[in-house]
């Protein structure tokens, strides 16, 4: 996973070894509270956080999660976050739309496809695959992240992605980490008297109503 963050705007890329899947968020507007990136982080659950050397976002989360500066290992509910800097000038929009646009290059499907110049005509089928996912002006720090996930994972044949999917995060309601801790939203609920632990709690929280309707 990898999360970049300039100008009040963030952006996310990150790959499902499970899936074999290169996800790819669309530039998000967010405050130097950082809540979405906390959200971002407790949802995906990533082995390994890559991040600028040159930005606050990395000086936020290592302490916002009681971390010594010089720490690579993040250790939170039991997972354990591999954090990994990278130089700034790496984490860079032409890097990152230079090998999408080559990924696509060697997954574009030549079946039917008929190319008076190979070469460019693969460039170009590339091109308006890549701007058809994303919107490339407006996910700058999110095709930066995706260029360097790709370079990460391209040290190992086994884990290559075999699609890349774009997902958006502007139309969704965001609440706080505090919020949703209090709604059990992602956890088991406990009832809220101590001496009642044992005892299952009225179900009113968003986890509990599903959990009876599954």
């Amino acid at each position: 996973m990898c999360l970049s963050w300039a100008r009040h705007k963030l952006g996310c890329a990150y790959y499902s070894d499970q899936t074999l899947e290169l996800y790819l968020m669309e530039d998000m507007t967010e405050s130097d509270q950082f809540e979405n990136v906390l959200t971002l982080i407790a949802q995906i659950s990533p082995s390994l956080l890559f991040l600028s050397d040159k930005q606050d976002l990395q000086v936020f989360i290592k302490h916002h999660y009681g971390m010594y500066l010089y720490s690579v290992y993040l250790i939170w509910l039991g997972n354990t976050i591999e954090i990994k800097t990278i130089l700034a000038k790496d984490m860079a929009f032409e890097k990152g739309r230079y090998m999408l646009l080559n990924w696509f290059i060697h997954h574009i499907q030549q079946d039917n496809i008929y190319l008076r110049d190979p070469e460019e005509g693969n460039k170009t089928h590339a091109y308006l695959q890549l701007e058809g996912l994303v919107q490339l002006d407006d996910s700058l720090l999110s095709v930066a992240c995706a260029g360097v996930v790709l370079k990460h994972i391209q040290q190992d044949e086994s884990f290559q992605p075999n699609s890349i999917k774009a997902f958006t995060c502007q139309d969704c309601m965001h609440i706080n980490s505090d919020t949703q801790r209090s709604l059990c939203i992602f956890d088991l609920e406990t009832h809220p008297n101590m001496h009642q632990q044992h005892r299952e709690k009225e179900s009113l929280s968003l986890f509990g109503l599903l959990n009876k309707t599954k």
